[in-house]
């Protein structure tokens, strides 16, 4: 299906179970504001980063509660979770951004 994601064993490190081709993306992103900002900048972009993977994260997580024929697992949640919570992050992201912080 074109758009979607899965998820491989290529994307997951085999030792330590973490998605290391994220965190590398994640580290070429901040790398050039810890050589060339201050810790203020890096802080906000970080900040603003983890709210984006929270709000997808959320996202995500409401597609796959509603998903029909998915079957049951270990952790389930109602979907107004996920929902409210994606709703607060992109609120969050859209308070920061237009204050130009």
């Amino acid at each position: 299906m074109i758009g979607s994601i899965t998820l491989t064993a290529r994307n997951i490190h085999a030792r330590t179970r973490t998605p290391h081709l994220a965190v590398a993306c994640l580290a070429a992103i901040l790398a050039p504001l810890v050589v060339l900002g201050n810790i203020s900048l890096l802080a906000s972009a970080t900040v603003l980063m983890l709210r984006v993977v929270f709000t997808v994260m959320n996202g995500a997580l409401f597609i796959l509660s509603r998903r029909t024929g998915e079957p049951q697992g270990s952790f389930e949640v109602w979907p107004i979770v996920p929902l409210m919570g994606g709703i607060v992050c992109l609120a969050l992201i859209v308070v920061r951004v237009s204050t130009g912080d």
